[in-house]
């Protein structure tokens, strides 16, 4: 096993310490150490093999001056993994000097900082096509305000380029103000590129095929954020705000935002793909700017196929604000484009040029309005149009978990639950492990699968109810759930009516009987719904009155009331026998129960 060890027998001449052909260490400053450090390395003869050369910890390398190709350091000819440890390699000086070259070799930093590194290829690192090469960029690198004509941070040409959990940003260039790719395989993993600039296309990444392009050569973007990056220029600019891609491209959980293509007739504010293959899966461009067309992508006598993806908010100028196919094909299969603003009034979501040509829908689409292009409609697509168009009810564009930032489905948004039925093409939305594909049945339109989460339990109090009478005035209820939340009441059963005024529930009886009130809370985002809790009470008969009354002129005679029997009243009766008895039997509320009219009345001697 290798060992990077400091060593006291070191040459003082080359203020680096070797132990074994893979093991190099060099101190805070020491330019001269880190240059003798990867000639050593690049010596197979004595050190054959993989080579390690450490960093001191937080360390600054400081280059004024470069070699005869303008490189700060030697050119990369064998397998150099440079531990940085947060160490800083950085031009100091006036001249244009390039900070690390690749031709042959396969070079890994790690966790380490370029910046303002100046050349012609690649501000901070080159991969000259004559041998190509490998450089990878791993653990919190950051490429930062550097220059160049082609890939102001980083330029490679038949090679590979892979950057992981790196940072790419405020690099400017006249293309790739990012990063610049010809012939190369380029794999962008959980990595950030952002801020950059370019004076003609690809502000973010610029990745086109040559002569010498194969199947391998591709661009690789993977749970990886393109914002903020500019391709602008006085007239007649390439455009791709974002990215420019002239080679097969590959664009798997990422995000595209705030990036533009502008002072010009540039399209593709976040995608201008052309002449090429390429795929977009689970992704979301949103805010993005064309000077001319597709704010959000432009696809030119390309191939694209797009699946789960979600357009929106973003501008274009001159038509197509979310997606414009000129002279391709594109497919679109459970995707989102609403939203998007054209300032032209023409194509807010979707164009084609020329017009006969059309978007290919593989089903379950939701395009807020389709004005400007003519997609045939599939199996549960949702189409709508400048008059009449579909609110998706998206969330503002913003960190919902996972590595890139999403908008969320807001509740009673049209795309949830409305995308293919059967198994999902992907076991994860754009945020990745933890947030399931398919949760709630179906799966959702565009990037953002809304996620059934498991609420909070909750209960609910409510007191036994006493007996009534019937005859009682109405009364309230009183209950309360443990979550807070509001309870409301339903009557099971029995003679009563339940009445709502502002949040508070009155029972008015209607009769005698038992009666059940059912307390409910239907829960809500947090809370589960909780269990209903009956209560019963009895309702009581009302006391009854009964009266006699005889008639003696106006007088009346009241009498006890009773519960049955006989009553007894003594009367005189007059000599012709007529009648002169009333009698009425009440309730205590009034209500009558029979009169003397409704039968015969007996007279019944007492002795």
């Amino acid at each position: 096993m290798s060992r990077i060890l400091l060593c006291a027998t070191c040459l003082a001449t080359l203020s680096v310490c070797t132990v074994q052909a893979a093991g190099f260490s060099v101190a805070d400053g020491d330019v001269a150490g880190l240059i003798a450090a990867i000639n050593a390395a690049n010596n197979e003869s004595a050190n054959p093999g993989p080579d390690t050369i450490e960093l001191a910890t937080n360390g600054v390398y400081g280059f004024s001056i470069g070699d005869a190709f303008g490189n700060a350091l030697p050119t990369i000819t064998s397998t150099i993994t440079v531990l940085g440890n947060n160490a800083t390699v950085a031009r100091t000086g006036a001249g244009n000097v390039r900070l690390f070259a690749v031709n042959g070799g396969n070079l890994t930093l790690d966790f380490l900082t370029l910046t303002n590194g100046i050349g012609s290829n690649g501000g901070a690192i080159v991969i000259w096509p004559d041998w190509g090469g490998t450089v990878t960029l791993r653990n919190q690198c950051l490429v930062v305000g550097n220059r160049a004509t082609s890939g102001g941070g980083i330029s490679a040409s038949w090679g590979t380029l892979r950057v992981l959990d790196s940072r790419i940003t405020g690099n400017q260039a006249t293309v790739g103000g990012g990063v610049y790719a010809e012939d190369a395989a380029v794999y962008l993993t959980n990595s950030i590129v952002s801020a950059n600039r370019a004076t003609t296309a690809g502000g973010g990444i610029a990745a086109y095929l040559g002569e010498d392009g194969g199947s391998s050569k591709r661009l690789h973007l993977v749970n990886s954020v393109v914002q903020d990056n500019r391709a602008a220029t006085d007239g007649g600019g390439r455009g791709g705000g974002g990215v420019d891609s002239q080679m097969p491209i590959t664009i798997d959980g990422c995000t595209f935002s705030n990036n533009s293509a502008d002072s010009g007739s540039c399209p593709g504010g976040g995608l201008y793909h052309r002449y090429s293959s390429g795929s977009v899966v689970n992704s979301t461009f949103s805010t993005n700017y064309s000077d001319s067309s597709g704010g959000g992508i432009h696809c030119e006598r390309g191939t694209l196929f797009l699946t789960n993806v979600t357009v929106a908010g973003n501008v274009a100028r001159a038509g197509a604000s979310g997606v414009y196919l000129d002279n391709g094909m594109m497919s679109l299969g459970n995707c989102l484009i609403a939203l998007n603003v054209d300032l032209a009034n023409a194509s807010p979501n979707i164009a084609t040029s020329p017009a006969w040509i059309s978007f290919e829908s593989r089903g379950y689409n939701l395009i807020g309005a389709t004005n400007g292009a003519y997609i045939p409609s599939g199996f549960g697509d949702q189409f709508g149009s400048r008059t009449a168009p579909i609110d998706p009810w998206l969330g503002p564009l913003q960190d919902n978990g996972g590595p890139t930032a999403t908008h969320a489905l807001l509740a009673g948004s049209p795309a949830i639950d409305a995308g293919a039925p059967g198994p999902a093409p992907t076991l994860f939305d754009q945020r990745g492990t933890g947030f399931p594909r398919v949760s709630g049945g179906r799966v959702d339109i565009g990037a953002y699968e809304v996620q059934a989460v498991a609420r909070l339990e909750q209960t609910i109090t409510f007191a036994p109810l006493p007996d009534k009478t019937y005859g009682d005035a109405p009364f309230a209820l009183s209950s309360a759930a443990s979550s807070g939340l509001p309870v409301s009441f339903t009557i099971v059963s029995g003679p009563a009516n339940i009445s709502e005024i502002g949040g508070s529930f009155r029972v008015t009886i209607s009769g005698v009987g038992s009666v059940t009130i059912r307390a409910s809370q239907a829960g809500d985002a947090t809370f589960a719904p909780a269990a209903d809790v009956e209560r019963t009470f009895a309702v009581l008969k009302a006391a009854q009155a009964i009266k006699w009354t005889g008639e003696f002129g106006a007088e009346w005679v009241p009498h006890s009331p009773v519960e049955s029997g006989h009553l007894w009243l003594s009367v005189a009766s007059s000599a012709d026998g007529a009648k002169l008895v009333a009698v009425d039997w009440e309730d205590s509320s009034g209500g009558r129960i029979f009169t003397s009219s409704d039968f015969g009345i007996t007279w019944i001697p007492r002795n």
